[in-house]
């Protein structure tokens, strides 16, 4: 893991190795904890301040702001850090593939590309990390790779323009 992962903070990135993965899932959520091999002490005493996680989930049209920085999908020159505010616009069960994920936020978030899936969703209200980034719909075929599909009592539904985040509340 790189902490400072900026253009213009190369002499003053900070590269963590990873040392454990204790738990990872892609059934019903796409979560994984990584533990580093380094301490909270180490990281603070670098300049590294940890963010705090969200204890309880968002409500539906709640302001939220995404950070990430997307691999692919995007010209060349145009994979760095990017910021994008945007809002939650309800839950929902998503089939993608192989996949099926419970109970996600659904959102208005528009920035995300290969290489966002992962990245922390924040809470505007109080700058907690309320979700992480797990798949927006961008593909060809719907709830295949890159299409995922809302599942409900109506069925299969299709719901272009979004993004869609894994709540981190109760890890």
């Amino acid at each position: 893991l790189i902490f400072n992962f900026f253009v213009d903070t190369q002499e003053s990135q900070i590269a963590v190795p990873i040392k454990h993965v204790p738990y990872s899932t892609m059934q019903g959520a796409d979560v994984a904890i990584v533990e580093l091999d380094a301490t909270i002490g180490e990281l603070t005493a670098q300049g590294v301040q940890p963010f705090a996680l969200a204890d309880a989930p968002l409500a539906d049209e709640s302001e939220v702001f995404v950070i990430g920085a997307p691999s692919s999908g995007l010209p060349e020159g145009e994979t760095f850090l990017r910021l994008e505010n945007c809002r939650l616009t309800g839950r929902a069960n998503l089939i993608e593939f192989q996949w099926h994920f419970d109970d996600t936020y659904r959102t208005s978030c528009q920035d995300i590309f290969g290489g966002s899936s992962g990245s922390p969703l924040f809470s505007v209200e109080d700058n907690v990390v309320t979700a992480v980034i797990n798949t927006t719909v961008e593909g060809i075929s719907p709830c295949y790779l890159g299409m995922p599909c809302e599942i409900d009592a109506n069925g299969v539904m299709l719901n272009p323009g979004n993004s869609y985040a894994i709540p981190v509340h109760g890890l």
